[in-house]
């Protein structure tokens, strides 16, 4: 399995530095608010040269990298299956279990989740057990069939510096592309049928970053922190002002070289911050009053502004002293958000298992309340709750789960190693301390009976 995952991040690393250097080279020449701004008039219709600029943003702003990689990171992908047909058996559910264990789910669609909220959709062609990422700029989804998106390859958009990350098949497509008919998506379109295409927006042909709307306040924030920066910088500079001396008829005493000479020498004499005027007129000094406190104000609102566009509290990564109830609730809407992706990465990866009779479904979790769950559902155990569910909210998958409790009750038969201690509450009353004679007969339980009456259970008697 790591020789798999480790093929897979050399795909999925091609195509992303690939994209990445070209587009941040090309975007840091002409992002600005304004242009954003425009583009976010008609999203959709400029949804690629928002993706672009995500890409930019996602390399250059330590904010947005920093809430996206949260998101796309906080769901734990646990799972479970079930069968979909009552004549499903063993043999169908242990066939389901190999082509889940071969889709690596936990890890695939962790990383698919993350292009899809970086760029809003995401196009995957299969290469056996591997999954190669589609440059978006040339696809475009056609169809939704039991609820997976196909996609369609526009030919004449594919450019030769890409044709190192495309799949054979695409690249001899594209030396053919003439062969190709047009149609209502295009001319030269190569419609892909071992694919798949996941879409944040669903139903719709193109996606937009998931943030796209925090990207005129990222820079914003950019804006205030360099103007914070340059005040600060203006502020600890001096200037020294040294008077030329003057006569009675208001005549420099000395000459205009000898004033240079003077100004340069007191110049090498003194730190880079302070400045030199040497003049016969008086200078005066003027700043704007408390200007670091404004530059606090306009970083802070700054912030504030960004965390707003985010739709993430500003609280999860700098809790000035807030409510802890607060910050749950909110993290709770972060989760809720997510949970809405999960029906259509199921509906792929239900495609692939229906003819063993069985589905899967992704545990509605996250990191962040995933034990919660867990005990949660733990009470369930007693009246009915299913075992294999239970350990999928503990991180493990069906065939995991499986081959741990046939290895530890038919192999190791570690319930029989395993036996608890005797305690008072596990003990019956024949077997607690004192109730065996010294013959090894159990007796009765409770006190030891003698045929003397005391003199307390007489008079106890008699009180009756």
């Amino acid at each position: 399995m790591a020789e798999i995952e480790q093929k897979q991040e050399e795909f999925v690393s091609l195509f992303a530095l690939a994209k990445a250097q070209r587009v941040v080279e090309e975007t840091a020449k002409s992002v600005t608010k304004s242009q954003i701004r425009t583009l976010m008039k008609s999203p959709m219709k400029n949804a690629k040269q928002l993706q672009d600029i995500s890409w930019y943003l996602f390399y250059t702003s330590g904010q947005y990298r920093r809430n996206l990689c949260y998101l796309a990171n906080l769901l734990t992908f646990d799972y479970f299956s079930y069968p979909i047909n009552p004549k499903a058996t063993r043999d169908h559910f242990d066939k389901s279990n190999e082509i889940l264990k071969n889709l690596n789910i936990k890890y695939n669609f962790k990383w698919m989740n993350f292009f899809l909220m970086l760029l809003g959709e995401v196009y995957l062609y299969e290469v056996g057990n591997l999954f190669m990422v589609i440059p978006n700029s040339i696809c475009t989804i056609v169809e939704v069939k039991d609820g997976v998106n196909e996609y369609a390859i526009n030919l004449s958009k594919i450019k030769k510096a890409d044709l190192d990350i495309l799949p054979q098949e695409i690249v001899t497509a594209y030396e053919n592309k003439n062969n190709y008919k047009e149609t209502e998506y295009g001319k030269y379109m190569f419609y892909v049928n071992n694919g798949f295409a996941f879409n944040a927006i669903y139903g719709k042909s193109t996606g937009v970053p998931l943030l796209a709307s925090a990207f005129d306040d990222i820079l914003s924030l950019d804006e205030s922190k360099d103007m914070a920066t340059d005040n600060q910088i203006a502020e600890s500079l001096k200037l020294i002002h040294q008077e030329v001396p003057l006569d009675d008829k208001n005549k420099p005493i000395l000459d205009a070289d000898r004033q240079r000479q003077y100004h340069a020498d007191t110049k090498r004499a003194v730190p880079s911050n302070i400045g030199i005027a040497t003049s016969p007129l008086k200078l005066n000094m003027l700043s704007f009053v408390d200007s670091q406190s404004r530059d606090k104000l306009f970083l802070s609102l700054a912030k504030e502004n960004l965390s707003d566009s985010f739709g993430i509290s500003s609280m999860l990564f700098n809790n000035n002293g807030a409510s802890g109830e607060a910050l749950k609730k909110s993290i709770m809407t972060d989760e809720i958000s997510l949970y809405d992706f999960l029906p259509m990465y199921e509906n792929v990866i239900n495609e692939k298992i229906k003819s063993t009779n069985f589905n899967m479904q992704f545990l509605r979790i996250t990191h962040n309340n995933r034990w919660e769950q867990a005990k949660n559902y733990q009470a369930t155990l007693s009246v009915g709750g299913s075992s294999l569910i239970f350990m999928a909210y503990t991180g493990l998958e069906p065939y995991q789960a499986i081959g741990l409790l046939t290895l530890e009750r038919d192999v190791l038969k570690i319930d029989e190693l395993i036996t608890p201690k005797k305690t008072s509450y596990t003990m019956s009353g024949d077997e607690t301390s004192g109730n065996v004679n010294e013959d090894g007969e159990v007796k009765e339980a409770g006190r030891n009976k003698s045929d003397e009456i005391t003199d307390s259970t007489e008079k106890a008697k008699e009180s009756e």
